[in-house]
């Protein structure tokens, strides 16, 4: 297999002699890779806490529990991860259902050699690759024909409303010239024009956040980009009395990007963070990992947090609940990620802060 790090193996054998045929049958096919046994069931849910493993293989008898609820409940705890499952003997109805709970392979022990066993791996993690790479592109047009429809909407709106407000602009203007100088008249004809003037900001402003602005792409190293946005959020940071920390696993992460669009994009998360954490007490965290295929930018924040039904709303456009926000700019955050071919997601609960994940595909 051509594998780019050691692929990482949950092996949930409670047999220590299957476990180390298991061992040698990997150690055949791969240079590296890193196992993890779970002797139980119990030590498997203990497993679901941690980080995903590239893949689980599971034996179907675990003393009282079957290998089953195993893969129930890794396809629950980890989707895109697959799943192959051992038996001792053949049987035909348990292993059509295990495909249909959704298991990448049923292979039968003793039946099967070191490289049928790289086979039924290399296939799983083909499938599980292209099965997320199909969920992210679905994901990612679906947010976009949101935005677009979007658009329509507003474009709709602007074309309504802004007929009547120019009607209004010009009565105003009439009324101005007649009335001349009159002082009660002139004081409530300022709040009409004020008013029709903020309205027909905010239509441009609505239209504008369902825009995809031309996007100005070059080759650009994406960590100095970050760099160049913390910089920028300084001084927001030292009025909160707040920290500011990048992470980076790659000092250099070259991809085609627009600098100056992107450092706008992070800067708005940054700033959101900035103004959700206490006094004093504010954390900003910038991490980047790296994979070879795609780019992860995490920024977290120890702040206030949001509620389920805020974390769902907060891309779009006006939404906000701060009392002098215009609830734009996460929605030009997500416009701009999605003109990068990328993807934003955020975690949120309250009390425990927040973390927005940006993903950046990288070409093979």
């Amino acid at each position: 297999m051509n594998i780019n790090k050691p692929v990482s193996f949950l092996i949930v054998e409670d047999d220590e002699d299957d476990l180390l045929i298991l061992k040698d049958c990997l150690a055949d096919s791969f240079k590296s890779f890193e196992l993890h046994w779970a002797r139980n069931y119990s030590e498997f849910i203990a497993c679901l806490e941690g980080k995903p493993f590239d893949i689980v293989i599971t034996d179907y008898l675990l003393g009282s529990t079957s290998g089953l609820e195993v893969l129930k409940a890794s396809k629950e705890a980890w989707t895109d991860v697959p799943v192959i499952l051992l038996t001792g003997k053949g049987n035909q109805s348990l292993d059509l259902e295990a495909m249909k709970m959704g298991a990448d392979d049923y292979l039968v022990k003793g039946n099967f050699d070191a490289a049928i066993l790289e086979r039924s791996i290399r296939y799983a993690l083909e499938r599980s690759k292209t099965a997320l790479i199909q969920r992210e592109n679905e994901e990612y047009q679906n947010r976009l024909n949101k935005i677009v429809s979007a658009g329509r909407i507003a474009r709709m709106i602007a074309h309504e409303v802004r007929g009547p407000l120019t009607n209004i602009l010009l009565s105003v203007d009439q009324i101005r010239h007649k009335t001349g100088e009159n002082t009660d008249t002139k004081f409530y004809l300022d709040i009409i024009s004020n008013s029709t003037e903020k309205i027909n900001q905010l239509v441009s402003e609505l239209i504008d956040s369902t825009k995809f602005g031309e996007m100005r792409m070059e080759r650009a190293n994406l960590v100095d980009v970050i760099g160049e946005t913390l910089s920028m959020a300084e001084d927001r940071a030292k009025l909160k009395s707040a920290t500011l920390a990048g992470n980076y696993s790659h000092p250099v992460i070259e991809m085609e990007l627009d600098r100056e669009k992107l450092k706008i994009a992070l800067l708005n998360i940054v700033i959101n963070g900035l103004e959700a954490v206490d006094e004093g007490k504010g954390e900003i965290l910038v991490d980047v990992a790296r994979s070879s295929h795609a780019v992860l930018i995490s920024v977290r924040d120890n702040g206030c947090g949001m509620s389920e039904e805020t974390r769902e709303s907060i891309f779009e456009p006006f939404f906000t609940n701060k009392t002098k926000g215009s609830g734009i700019g996460l929605t030009s955050t997500q416009n701009i990620v999605l003109g990068h071919k990328g993807r934003i997601d955020v975690e949120s609960a309250i009390g425990k802060g927040s973390c927005f994940k940006i993903y950046f595909p990288l070409p093979e």
